[in-house]
This record gives structure tokens, C-alpha cells and sequence, in this order.
């Protein structure tokens, strides 16, 4: 699994907070001659650790924010990835529901409509990729369309979305 990393911003969700994608390329699915989109995980890098897990210590990440009550989105989110990236399927999918399950629970306001749907949507994609590396193919195309639905110019989620559909085109 290689690993790139590529720098984003969150406006308003989280203030002052870098966002920064984990690119996975695996080589299951990719075909010789067409090179293979990564799929791309997003952490947030100011919180919760998201520094540990751009640089690829995964485990001191996971010790650091679970030594406390995983409360917050950041948190969760970045324990999806954590343990995503560090093959820990189990709780990856208890920490990418989680992060899910703390936004949709949040009061819903005007103000916060925008931001709502861009976190939202960056933890469905997420769950998505989740779910493409553990064989979960359906449920990664529903958390990938959804997230695209939310915010159809978060780039990663379109391109998880058209990663997956090439490794099921190639499978079939």
C-alpha cells in the first residue's frame, strides 16, 4: 500500500483545522496496462492526532485518542482512518460509523447546513474506502454516491467513486 499526501482546507466545519488525504493504491484490481486511481482517506490534521497519522504512526494515533471518550467528529474520523490504514477492520467500521453517527446527531441549523453536508460527506467517503478494502463493494458504492450526492465538488469522493467503479469493471 503506498501512501501520498496531498493538503485541503475545511472552510468553516473545522476552523483552522488542515485537512490532508491518505492515498492508498493497491495493487488488487488494477489492471497491467491501466494504471490504478488510489483511493484517497481524509484526515483532519490539527486534531485528534491527524499529524501521527500523516506520518504513518497509525498505532501511537490510535493509543493517543482512544486513552479518552471519543466524543467529538474529528476524533472518530481520524480513528476510521487510523485503523483503515492500519488494517484493523473491525474497529475501523465501529470508528467510521461513529463519525457518522456524531454528525447526523448534531442540531441542524442554517449556519451550519454547508459545513453539515461537507463533513458528512468526507466521512462517507471515507467509510466508503472502508469498505472497498474490505470487499464490501455495495455498501461502498452507497456511502461513495452519497457523499457525492452531498457535495458533488469533494474531489476525493468522486474519485474513490470512479475507483471503485474501475476495480468492479475489472472484476467483472
Amino acid at each position: 500500500m503506498e501512501i501520498l499526501i496531498a493538503p485541503k482546507r475545511f472552510k468553516r466545519a473545522i476552523p483552522t483545522s488542515c485537512i490532508l488525504l491518505l492515498t492508498t493504491m493497491l495493487s488488487a484490481g488494477a489492471v497491467a496496462h491501466e494504471p490504478a486511481r488510489p483511493y484517497q482517506l481524509t484526515v483532519i490534521a490539527d486534531d485528534a492526532k491527524g499529524e501521527r497519522i500523516m506520518d504513518g504512526e497509525y498505532q501511537t494515533a490510535i493509543e493517543s485518542i482512544t486513552n479518552r471518550d471519543v466524543t467529538g467528529f474529528s476524533e472518530a474520523n481520524n480513528l476510521c482512518v487510523a485503523y483503515t490504514m492500519n488494517g484493523e477492520t473491525t474497529l475501523a467500521a465501529d470508528a467510521c460509523d461513529k463519525a457518522l453517527a456524531l454528525l447526523e446527531s448534531r442540531a441542524r441549523t442554517a449556519s451550519t447546513a454547508n459545513d453539515q453536508r461537507r463533513s458528512l460527506a468526507v466521512a462517507l467517503s471515507n467509510r466508503g474506502v472502508y469498505k472497498a478494502l474490505s470487499g464490501d463493494t455495495q455498501g461502498a458504492k452507497m456511502d461513495l454516491s452519497r457523499a457525492v450526492d452531498l457535495r458533488a465538488n469533494l474531489r476525493q469522493a468522486k474519485q474513490n467513486l470512479s475507483r471503485l467503479a474501475s476495480t468492479e469493471s475489472v472484476a467483472s
